[in-house]
């Protein structure tokens, strides 16, 4: 049956009436209970798969449905679940409708989708999907309730163009919103490497780099006499701020954690394209161009005072000669 608009919404909340209700939805809205259920009460034994990674979630939502304490809510980490899909053993409804109030009571705006009988192959289909993906999916917790939460105040975009389309200047985020990096680290650094530990250690390193295809010295980030616990704690995805005071210089880029020469104690890195964000760099939002964050941090340098102190207790940073 082919469903459209308010008849949409309505026919999804009747089906949600039925046994063994499940949620395969995207995006959930604040309020939600109130604008989905009916007299505002969950249905006994709700699952639901929602996603937290395009930022579209509201941790108000997730709340609401009992979070970080629901062992019946869950994401797919790393990955973004666009699916919007309602079932019970009324019948399950494939369609466009998130479980938001922009979505449920938003005349403007034209949702649609089918809905398929119990019983029939197309709901089997539909009912293994689910079930699937149940399996694959966690439960959200404190971890991943914070995740919403930054996601949505700052939703990853996934754009490698060359247009700079973001309001995001990284020194911003690092002071007011951190999270918003997702999982990538931050390395501050004002000393330099020494050139001749350096070549030291790119011959003895040859045959592990050649197996990681790390050999373009023009590709490779490389970093020398770090103290043993930071290279530990050396995140995999990760900004590198360099700054020296004396120079007035400032380098920033991105990297990926490679490979550890033990011997010579030196860290090789995988240069990253700064326009990579989203889901190709850790979670981290798009941010402006690597010129304007150079500049910006130039011209304001006080602010990074302060700020390795407050990005260690976060648990993103590492630095050295910063102390």
């Amino acid at each position: 049956m082919f469903l459209y608009g308010q008849a949409l919404t309505q026919e999804v909340r009747e089906l949600l009436k039925g046994d063994n209700p499940k949620m395969m939805v995207a995006f959930l809205g604040a309020n939600l209970i109130a604008n989905l259920f009916e007299n505002a009460e969950i249905p006994k034994n709700l699952q639901i798969i929602c996603d937290i990674e395009m930022g579209s979630t509201n941790p108000k939502a997730l709340k609401e449905l009992g979070a970080p304490d629901n062992e019946s809510l869950k994401h797919l980490p790393k990955k973004q679940m666009h699916a919007k899909i309602y079932i019970s053993n009324e019948g399950a409804i494939v369609s466009s409708l998130n479980a938001s109030a922009t979505s449920l009571n938003n005349d403007n705006r034209i949702e649609a989708g089918v809905k398929l009988s119990p019983g029939t192959d197309e709901y089997k289909d539909v009912l293994a999907c689910f079930k699937k993906h149940w399996k694959e999916a966690e439960k959200i917790d404190a971890n991943a309730l914070a995740l919403a939460s930054a996601r949505f105040a700052s939703p990853p975009i996934v754009n490698n163009s060359d247009q700079d389309n973001s309001k995001y200047n990284l020194l911003d985020l690092l002071s007011h919103n951190p999270k918003a990096l997702g999982s990538v680290g931050i390395v501050f650094t004002k000393i330099e490497n020494d050139p001749n530990i350096l070549d030291v250690s790119l011959e003895h390193s040859q045959n592990e780099l050649e197996k990681i295809s790390l050999t373009d010295e023009k590709k490779m980030l490389r970093y020398d006499s770090w103290k043993i616990e930071d290279i530990n704690n050396w995140p995999l995805q990760f900004i590198e701020i360099f700054f020296d005071p004396e120079e007035d210089d400032v380098q920033i880029c991105k990297g990926l954690r490679s490979y550890y020469d033990e011997e010579n104690d030196v860290l090789y890195a995988r240069k990253v394209d700064w326009r990579t964000s989203g889901n190709n760099f850790g979670g981290c939002v798009r941010l402006t161009t690597l010129e304007t964050n150079k500049d910006y941090i130039s011209r304001n340098r006080d602010l990074l005072t302060n700020l390795p102190e407050k990005l260690t207790a976060h648990g993103i940073c590492v630095m050295n000669g910063l102390g």
